[in-house]
């Protein structure tokens, strides 16, 4: 009989261990504080690039459109009639197909910051292509950093919109605003940037024809793929009408 109840005691014993693992698989936290030993292989977290994506979701294009609401912005804001609140601009709205696979810069003036994040991006997430677009302004502000991110052999893309000039620069320290001092630079043909990224190291090339323009970035991917930066040169024309919330200087074009 002593010997039955001590199979038996020795039964409830393995048995409750059993119930108290499976009550605490049920409990199982997310890693570092996942209760069983870490697998050697983990996967690496985050969206998988390729097919390996998933099911990719976004907002259906409706068949018609059915109806039409204009909604206009007020010249100046209702509550305080302009003293405080001013209207300078209207943003864009971007829908990204990746999560946090867009990085906008806010609309203030940190010229050349894209460069950093492109770097940081693809530091991040090697398995991505990475491609930032800045203007004459932003492209003065990182040219310097290039030949880093060739000796270390970053696979990123710059796109480089080349319109002969700045833009969005109303009055301040610089002058009236919009005056020849303020937003006309050196054309294409005095200043190749394409040729001054060539030299450090990218693969670089300048675009005028818009049929040139997917398979130029076609060219440069497949640079980046090997582990060789790409710098693309959009030549553009400069449009003579600026955003009417500027105001003109007077010397403005």
């Amino acid at each position: 009989m002593e010997r039955r109840n001590a199979e038996l005691e020795a039964r409830v014993a393995a048995l409750e261990k059993i119930i108290d693992e499976l009550r605490r698989g049920g409990k199982r936290q997310a890693a570092p504080f996942a209760k069983s030993p870490p697998k050697s292989d983990p996967k690496k977290p985050g969206r998988k690039p390729g097919d390996d994506y998933g099911v990719k979701s976004r907002r259906a294009i409706p068949p018609r459109i059915d109806e039409v609401h204009c909604a206009p912005l007020p010249d100046a804001c209702p509550a305080c009639g302009g003293t405080r609140v001013r209207r300078t601009h209207t943003a864009r709205q971007y829908q990204a197909e990746i999560p946090r696979g867009y990085m906008g810069w806010g609309n203030v003036s940190t010229l050349g910051f894209s460069l950093a994040g492109a770097v940081a991006a693809k530091l991040a997430f090697p398995e991505r292509q990475c491609v930032h677009v800045t203007g004459d302004a932003g492209v003065c502000y990182m040219m310097g950093n290039f030949e880093a991110v060739a000796r270390y052999k970053i696979g990123i893309t710059t796109v480089h919109i080349n319109n002969g000039g700045y833009s969005g620069y109303g009055p301040g320290f610089w002058g009236a605003g919009h005056d020849p001092y303020t937003w006309k630079v050196s054309d294409h043909g005095s200043a190749c940037m394409a040729n001054m990224a060539r030299a450090v190291g990218f693969h670089a090339e300048d675009v005028t024809d818009p049929a040139q323009i997917i398979p130029a970035l076609e060219r440069a991917f497949k640079e980046n793929a090997g582990g060789r930066p790409a710098f693309v040169e959009f030549i553009c024309s400069h449009h003579p009408v600026h955003g009417g919330w500027v105001r003109p200087g007077a010397g403005a074009h």
